[in-house]
């Protein structure tokens, strides 16, 4: 038996939702302290790898799967292989890690126009950050674009919307701008 792996739109899919998930995180406690995947039925423990997986097994859940998390998705791997050779079943590590999750940008339709058209907010659920997308007639404005704007342009690709003006209404330092 081997652990499988799940892509961080996935896993974000499954916050959104409000699923039931366990996440064991095994970045050093530092870094978990300052940030991680949450959710309103989202569970997360951190086991740094260097401590082992032997110190979590009992904590874990034996009903449902177990997500492996960690900076970059090379220590989660090794993580989701030990918890499998101990026994644990239904091991998923997260693709990417924590990088990946804080650049994910998952779109949302929120309404439409009276006169036609639609609203869509991009949740970075990583950072708590929004951005939206109003379009109408197949052309579209960008509100408050992040840095990583390969999500929005392929979102406009395949709903056939032209981008014709971006607007940032909140420029500060914690935000880099797509806008450019």
């Amino acid at each position: 038996m081997t652990f499988k792996t799940i892509s961080v739109k996935d896993i974000a899919q499954k916050v959104i939702n409000n699923e039931e998930i366990f996440i064991i995180d095994v970045r050093k406690t530092g870094d978990f302290d300052e940030w991680k995947i949450e959710g309103r039925n989202t569970t997360v423990i951190n086991a740094p790898l260097n401590d082992g997986v032997d110190s979590v097994i009992s904590k874990l859940p034996t009903d449902k799967p177990i997500y492996t998390v960690c900076a970059r998705g090379n220590s989660s791997k090794k993580a989701a292989e030990e918890l499998v050779k101990a026994g644990v079943k239904d091991v998923y590590s997260i693709e990417g890690g924590m990088r990946v999750w804080s650049e994910y940008l998952q779109p949302i339709k929120i309404g439409g126009l009276k006169s036609g058209g639609t609203v869509y907010q991009f949740v970075r659920l990583g950072k708590g950050c929004l951005s939206y997308i109003i379009e109408s007639n197949g052309e579209g404005i960008i509100i408050d674009p992040n840095r990583m704007t390969g999500t929005y342009e392929q979102f406009c690709k395949d709903n056939d919307i032209t981008i014709k003006n971006v607007i940032d209404t909140h420029l500060h330092a914690d935000h880099i701008s797509g806008g450019l």
